[in-house]
């Protein structure tokens, strides 16, 4: 099954909704459907997901898990060859607004 590359190599969870806060009322009722993205917690102190300290040893290992992921979609023809230096792009952006660094 081929995933879109941030899915198939995920920094959080995508939802396809988003729940309303308790402060606005209806605690947990349904929002909309622009969906939403969970980041995974950096370490593995009281989380049930798995950190990505333990899914990805650096930035360099996850960058080259995305770009694994694209170039299937290219040899599959889902994706532009050309759109691969994009999501890296992407992916380093993501990677930082997630982990900081």
């Amino acid at each position: 099954m081929l995933l879109p590359p941030e899915v198939a190599v995920p920094l959080g969870t995508f939802t396809g909704w988003n729940l309303r806060r308790k402060d606005v009322g209806a605690d947990g009722g349904l929002t909309n459907l622009q969906g939403s993205f969970l980041p995974f917690p950096l370490d593995d102190r009281k989380h049930a997901r798995l950190p990505i300290s333990k899914r990805y040893a650096s930035v360099n290992a996850y960058r080259q898990n995305l770009d694994e992921a694209c170039e299937r979609l290219v040899n599959e023809r889902y994706m532009l060859a050309e759109d691969r230096p994009r999501y890296d792009a992407y992916g380093t952006a993501l990677w930082k607004f997630v982990v900081g660094k």
